[in-house]
């Protein structure tokens, strides 16, 4: 019942919002899909028992209607909140509208944009492939070489951010493909699960600077694929030897694992599901602990590596924050989606309205603070809202520094 009901209310949103890329979208699709994949696996089908840890291989339905009502309450609260910073922020002069001809701006500078882009892709690409070396590229004996350095990170970074900017500044289908196939042929040779980054960032910057609809079914086929994508590098870590070539030649002489398509499905949602009903039908919880995960404090003033010994299913498996939030009551699992579903609606407005880049980093945390509420601890999670706030506050400080207080000096 509780599956039905929260279904119908994330169909309601999106008849309602029609916003494919927002906060509230990624949140309810991302806790829908987990709660559907966990239900059909464990109550309709068995395709969810043997996952790791096996936390849900001897509960009873009881237990996972429990975690069925606890998905129920924090998205329920999530589009409440989420509704009332809509509602509230409106016609506020906070959320300005981004007419056709804003839109096009930065797509009019596509000319001088491209001299930049071209350029750091080609850096970004050099420092991927020069992390690993370009023999260890096209075939290495190890999944990871020896002495990986901070390059590869830097690369990484750079790389996603450029995919995200790319319909901002190019505008050849062909010179997209390109660009999106050699980033992928990188990854495909690391057996990296940043496969799955690629058709991610092809439907956020298609949303971000394109003026053409993106219609549902892009967005569906780019969402499989990365699914997709998540199974494939797991069994491209299994082959021996590694690289471009190795990878190659194992998928065609093997072919693609099915059983490992579900395992990536079942890691990503049934676990979720199934630790829910665990922590919330085995273990207790104290209040301390829910005033020490929201205090924004360092760690190490509170004794958190010891404390957090308490909040854990096992050394590898921590308590999951929406199953904090319902030990402590369902009164504070209500209000802390309630909040967290407008504090999200409120910044997506706020930074969408003023740049479009900052956006992405937006609905980064965004996605990252959704899935550590299902799979980490809530101190975790509630330090991505921090780290998002920090992040975005920084970046309007600059703003106002660096351009607008200039300009104020000037006409004084």
């Amino acid at each position: 019942m509780y599956v039905l009901f929260s279904c119908l209310a994330y169909f309601f949103y999106i008849v309602c919002h029609r916003k494919l890329l927002s906060t509230g979208f990624i949140f309810l699709t991302f806790y829908v899909f987990t709660l559907l994949v966990g239900y059909l696996g464990f109550n309709v089908f068995t395709f969810s028992y043997g996952m790791p840890f096996e936390l849900g291989d001897d509960l009873y339905r009881k237990s996972f209607v429990n975690a069925e009502f606890v998905f129920f309450i924090a998205i329920v609260s999530f589009m409440l909140g989420d509704s009332i910073s809509g509602l509230v922020f409106r016609k506020s002069s906070i959320q300005e509208s981004i007419t056709q001809k804003q839109a096009s701006v930065f797509l009019k500078a596509g000319a001088g944009q491209k001299k930049i882009l071209f350029p750091l892709l080609l850096l970004s690409w050099s420092m991927l492939v020069l992390s690993y070396g370009l023999d260890a590229i096209l075939y290495r004996s190890k999944y990871i070489p020896a002495n990986i350095g901070a390059i590869k990170s830097l690369g990484l970074l750079l790389t996603v951010l450029l995919l995200v900017l790319i319909y901002g500044v190019v505008k050849s289908k062909l010179c997209m493909f390109f660009i999106y196939s050699a980033t992928f042929l990188i990854f495909f040779s690391y057996g990296s699960r940043f496969m799955a980054v690629v058709p991610i960032c092809y439907i956020m910057s298609n949303l971000l600077f394109s003026n053409k609809n993106l219609g549902p079914t892009k967005i569906i086929s780019c969402a499989a694929s990365s699914l997709f994508f998540v199974m494939l590098a797991i069994q491209l870590r299994r082959f021996e030897p590694h690289g471009l070539v190795p990878y190659f030649w194992g998928l065609i002489n093997r072919g693609i694992d099915i059983d490992l398509w579900m395992f990536s499905i079942n890691y990503i949602a049934s676990f979720s599901y199934s630790l829910t009903a665990y922590v919330v039908e085995k273990f207790s919880y104290d209040i301390e602990y829910f005033y020490l995960s929201i205090n924004p404090a360092l760690g190490s003033m509170l004794d958190w590596a010891d404390r957090s010994k308490d909040v854990r299913v096992n050394e590898y498996v921590p308590f999951n924050a929406i199953s904090e939030l319902y030990l402590t009551g369902v009164a504070y699992l209500s209000v802390y989606f309630l909040f967290s579903g407008f504090y999200w609606k409120l910044i997506d407005q706020v930074v969408f309205s003023k740049s479009k880049l900052c956006a992405v980093f937006v609905y980064v945390f965004c996605l990252i603070f959704t899935f550590y509420t299902l799979q980490y601890n809530l101190r975790s999670s509630t330090r991505i809202m921090y780290y998002s706030f920090a992040v975005i506050s920084m970046y309007f400080s600059y703003f106002y520094i660096i351009r607008i207080l200039p300009k104020k000096k000037n006409h004084g």
